[in-house]
């Protein structure tokens, strides 16, 4: 099976359109009034989560939104510093944090909806009941307010309205997904799609699915790349050092794989790769394996345990947040070759931390890649193996600065990603 689209649909940023908004074409015009939809804040911090989340934390911080509104599970709640509890200190002047234990978010609610997510009969209940406590919910804001929905649900709205497709992946790998959620996502990406929302996409790649899957007007669409923190940055060795220690790690001188363990990132053929490197006699790193067990997901840890009982592999799970930002600037390369993604945050992450990055040509991720990154066929095992061999016999980094940050990466902060939104929202707004 053929997992990307043609290479036409690939557009480098620094050859593309600039996805960011100067400053200026949204000065001198009337504060917005938004309502961002926050279902996403009452799940596990996934990629959609963390999304609506820095967004939000983003948005808050730029004076040309007069008022935004958090709208979930039926009811609305303002978003400012004085209703919003903090998730960890702040990291710089003036930031607003989302809650993750606030008043708005609900552990209780969280985990009740966890579990029936793989409810057929919950997802028929919600299907029928969340338009109504959305109508009720939304009825007083009318036309006045800018919906965002931030993962393709839309709620009927009398006002303008706006839709995040991070990805097509329920579409195009309907296999990595359970059955029942394939079947609510679908009738939610058709009404979305079938809608006059515009449409915001992660990446070129996005776009062109969007386009010529769903056939939406290109005119509906528009890319504007994730942000990323920049906590993530190159570390010298010694700042690394207490983190590698406790791991027996060297530093530059170890592999790093960071996402859900599930079928769609391509772990089998990555094991395979890891051994056919270890066999040439030229690679001899661990590769550190980090994520939560995802659906489907055993073939996928048999493999990575085959590793790990070989002395190639480390598996660590759940690791905090501190620590895989030291990890992620302290390895040697980010092993990322998934078979499909809508932007790969953890490509982009590795890039803002001076590390060069292994991913799938054509994809989402060639994108914003640098020339110290390797591009390979996700499918062919062999390909990736080679790659791997070659990352590890350069020296890329040095132990007091670091790598060196991608020119591309540089450019995906979040802010800059709230400024290119707010000029989705202005055009939305007026119409056009």
């Amino acid at each position: 099976m053929a997992h990307f689209v043609s290479r036409r649909a690939v557009v480098l940023y620094k050859h593309s359109t600039p996805a960011f908004p100067a400053r200026a074409s949204i000065l001198n015009r009337a504060k917005l009034n938004l309502v961002m939809g926050a279902d996403p804040l009452y799940g596990p911090r996934t990629g959609i989560e963390n999304y609506t989340r820095e967004l939000l934390n983003a948005l808050l911080n730029i004076d040309d939104i007069n008022n935004i509104q958090l709208h979930g599970f039926g009811r609305l709640m303002p978003a400012s510093i004085d209703t919003l509890e903090l998730d960890e200190p702040p990291s710089g002047r003036n930031v607003k944090a989302l809650p993750r234990r606030g008043s708005f978010y609900n552990a209780s609610i969280a985990a009740l909806r966890t579990k029936l997510s793989k409810s057929a009969v919950a997802h028929f209940a919600y299907k029928k009941l969340e338009p109504i406590m959305s109508s009720i919910a939304l009825k007083s804001l009318g036309a006045a307010y800018l919906y965002h929905s931030p993962n393709f649900f839309l709620p009927q709205f009398s006002g303008p309205t706006i839709t995040t497709f991070h990805d097509l992946s329920i579409i195009r790998f309907p296999d990595f997904h359970p059955l029942e959620r394939v079947r609510f996502m679908e009738a939610k990406i058709k009404q979305a799609s079938e809608s006059d929302a515009h449409v915001i996409c992660p990446s070129e790649l996005v776009r062109y699915e969007c386009e010529t899957i769903l056939g939406i007007d290109r005119q509906r669409l528009t890319v504007i790349p994730h942000g990323v923190d920049p906590s993530f940055r190159p570390r010298s060795a010694d700042e690394c050092r207490s983190v590698l220690n406790s791991h027996h790690l060297d530093y530059g001188r170890f592999l790093l794989f960071v996402s859900t363990v599930e079928p769609r990132k391509n772990i089998l053929n990555i094991c395979k790769a890891i051994h056919l490197a270890n066999s040439s006699g030229d690679f001899n790193w661990p590769v550190v394996f980090i994520g939560h067990p995802g659906w489907r997901s055993t073939d996928e840890h048999a493999a990575i345990q085959d590793l790990c009982a070989k002395g190639r592999a480390k598996y660590l799970g759940f690791a905090p947040a501190h620590e895989l930002r030291i990890l992620m600037s302290a390895a040697g390369g980010l092993l990322y070759p998934s078979i499909y993604e809508g932007f790969g945050m953890p490509a982009a992450e590795a890039q803002r931390s001076g590390t060069a990055v292994i991913t799938s040509q054509h994809s989402s991720m060639a994108e914003f890649t640098c020339d110290s990154d390797l591009l390979v066929n996700p499918d062919n095992a062999g390909d990736i193996s080679d790659a791997i061999v070659k990352l590890s016999q350069r020296s890329y980094k040095s132990e007091h600065t670091g790598g060196r940050m991608g020119e591309n990466a540089s450019r995906l902060t979040w802010r800059a990603s709230a400024l290119a939104h707010l000029d989705a929202y202005r055009r939305a707004a007026d119409g056009d």
